[in-house]
């Protein structure tokens, strides 16, 4: 992708400032798409699905995604963001989403407002009604509070999903949802409505 680039500036300054928020957007955009829609949902519910929230929790990840997930930061490539730019960007992400998964760090006041951590993220994987698709954010949370999915921890969090799967079983864990959506695809008749299906929003008891 990088090799189509419109133009590859000198990676200055800027254009570091300018990779970081552009990553950071599209890790939101991946993320609120994870929820969103019934395809992709079907892999992002595997970290869902635990009801812990500790570091462990930051792990507990479907490999599904290996095949599709680079597809959302590749543009930024043709953008002129260098690719390797882009992944020290994402492995910074990465660690930073791994850390937050910890009840042992409390509320940090106006750092709560700005950055994904570990209050907003356990608001995240909460399945209490006013949790559930908030706090889609990576690094910043700015994203949030301009498209409405900010919610600050104001009541404990009930972590897991809304129909607990309650197994160990590894295959059904990273499947269980994936096996759901074929079911329900084999009774719906014709191309187009498959297709809606796929990116039309789980419904409240799946999530």
């Amino acid at each position: 992708m990088y090799a189509f680039a419109i133009f590859k500036p000198h990676p200055d300054w800027w254009l570091w400032i300018a990779a970081f928020f552009s990553c950071d957007f599209i890790h939101y955009v991946y993320h609120r798409l994870g929820h969103k829609t019934r395809l992709f949902w079907a892999a992002h519910v595997t970290h869902h699905s635990s009801k812990h929230f500790n570091l462990s929790t930051g792990l507990r990840t479907n490999s599904i995604h290996v095949f599709y997930r680079f597809i959302f930061w590749s543009p930024l490539c043709i953008l002129g963001i260098p690719p390797e730019m882009i992944l020290f960007i994402e492995s910074i992400t990465a660690s930073q989403n791994f850390l937050v998964h910890t009840e042992n760090i409390g509320k940090l006041g106006v750092l709560d407002w700005v950055f994904n951590t570990p209050s907003n993220h356990r608001v995240h994987h909460g399945s209490n009604p006013e949790y559930i698709d908030k706090n889609l954010g990576g690094i910043l949370m700015i994203y949030d509070h301009l498209f409405g999915t900010y919610a600050k921890e104001t009541t404990l969090p009930v972590y897991g999903i809304t129909h607990n799967i309650d197994t160990c079983n590894p295959v059904k864990i990273l499947l269980h949802e994936y096996i759901h959506m074929s079911k329900e695809l084999s009774a719906i008749k014709g191309f187009m409505v498959r297709l809606r299906y796929l990116f039309s929003r789980p419904n409240k008891n799946e999530i």
